[in-house]
């Protein structure tokens, strides 16, 4: 009888060395699932850059430095300033890779 083993690892890290017979990804595009020869069925999360990375890496780069958010420290910015642009950096990345996976699940 099968059993089902979950699993946080990244996408690369997916197969071992016994045989797998059947792979699917969920409808949502979160979860990888494999079927393998020694009765057990694995879940796999996948991580969303992963996705962005493999169908939208150049769109979604051009899209980052566009921004300016990403840009060095400038010499005119205080610290302050300058985490705060940080943070709107990494909320605008989050932002953005909704955006991908959304356009992404619309494919459908």
């Amino acid at each position: 009888m099968p059993y089902i083993r979950s699993s946080k690892n990244k996408l690369m890290k997916v197969f071992r060395q016994t045989a797998v017979n059947d792979i699917d990804i969920s409808a949502d595009n979160k979860y990888i699932i494999s079927g393998s020869s020694d009765n057990t069925i694995n879940v796999w999360e996948i991580n969303p850059e992963i996705v962005i990375e493999f169908y939208f890496a150049e769109e979604f780069q051009k899209e980052l430095e566009s921004s300016g958010l990403f840009d060095s420290k400038k010499a005119s910015e205080t610290r302050a300033e300058y985490k705060e642009r940080q943070l709107k950096a990494e909320n605008f990345k989050l932002e953005l890779s909704r955006k991908y996976i959304n356009r992404l699940n619309s494919s459908d």
